[in-house]
């Protein structure tokens, strides 16, 4: 589990200093709805952050998605003219036709 005061870089010690200063501002009565009040916060933001991660996805998925059928409707409308060329070479008479044999 990772422990959400490293982000900021804080060690134990200023951790202890920090909670000392708390408590003497605010008092011991306080201090429980405080820490709510901030853990309430940090779910808030890691709920939003999900969700724009989420949102971020499902775009990049339709995006990729919609960029895959282009690639296929072009290289089947490619292959659609390779098919069309072939047959007309293929039906025309030839050029230069051989003699009769004999």
């Amino acid at each position: 589990m990772q422990v959400p005061f490293l982000i900021f870089d804080i060690s134990s010690g200023e951790l202890i200093l920090i909670l000392l200063v708390a408590l003497i501002l605010f008092g011991p009565k306080q201090i429980p709805a405080i820490a709510r009040s901030i853990g309430k916060g940090i779910n808030e933001l890691r709920k939003a952050s999900d969700q724009i991660k989420n949102e971020v996805m499902q775009e990049s998925e339709k995006i990729n998605s919609q960029i895959t059928s282009d690639v296929i409707i072009e290289n089947n409308r490619g292959n659609k003219e390779l098919i069309n060329k072939t047959e007309e070479e293929s039906i025309k008479p030839p050029e230069n036709p051989l003699p009769p044999a004999g």
